[in-house]
């Protein structure tokens, strides 16, 4: 099989068309169907009950032979089959029969190299900010940003400052203690700053923005 639009990890976005590609080594081979086994997540839990969760069965597109005299056969599984689910596992069982009648069953139910990982469930985000919420512009405040992901596991932890001349700048890394010093609190007035975290097929959750003021460091008084 192909299985094409997976990310690194094999994880696939419950929005994704997801391609499968069989090729059968029988010239006088006639059909090929697939079975799909669809086992849906509700609440971090498998839901056997959960429609539809039966095998579902579709004629693979022949898509004629390939080098060697190969057949190829493809199937597109729809995402608006893995929409109406929080994520998931999809396994399939292939059945080709030949112009004679004879019939081979492949099955990838409990194959993890075949295995459908599906993804619908956005990561949370958590921006942990200093008890106090005023500095001078030539001192330093820490935050982090931390994120969790029980499917596909995390992609990225973002820090986004917003300076007050409304430009901005970033810092990455989950559960990282980023320290703003000097060439990112240069300026005086209000900062916004904000934790997005991405998951590994892309979903992403944002938090609201704290908030923090720099001064100018007060000048001393004259003798």
């Amino acid at each position: 099989t192909d299985l094409i639009n997976a990310s690194s990890s094999d994880w696939f976005r419950n929005s994704s068309n997801i391609t499968i590609s069989l090729i059968v080594n029988e010239t006088n081979n006639m059909t090929a169907k697939i079975c799909i086994n669809w086992t849906r997540i509700v609440k971090n839990t498998s839901d056997l009950t959960a429609f539809p969760h039966n095998c579902r069965n579709a004629t693979m597109t022949d898509r004629g032979t390939v080098t060697g005299g190969l057949k190829n056969y493809t199937y597109m599984i729809n995402y608006s089959f893995l929409k109406p689910a929080n994520g998931g596992n999809v396994s399939f069982i292939f059945v080709v029969t030949d112009r004679l009648g004879n019939i081979k069953k492949i099955n990838n139910t409990n194959h993890t190299a075949f295995r459908i990982r599906v993804d619908g469930t956005a990561p949370t985000a958590r921006l942990i900010e200093p008890n106090y919420k005023s500095i001078e512009t030539d001192q330093t405040i820490k935050y982090q940003c931390r994120g969790s992901d029980e499917q596909s596991g995390l992609k990225s932890c973002t820090l986004e400052v917003t300076k007050p001349d409304e430009t901005k700048y970033t810092r990455t890394g989950c559960d990282t203690e980023h320290k703003l010093k000097l060439t990112d609190t240069n300026r005086a007035g209000t900062y916004k700053v904000k934790c997005i975290v991405k998951n590994t097929v892309d979903m992403q959750t944002s938090t609201a923005a704290g908030e923090f003021l720099a001064l100018y460091p007060t000048e001393g008084e004259e003798e």
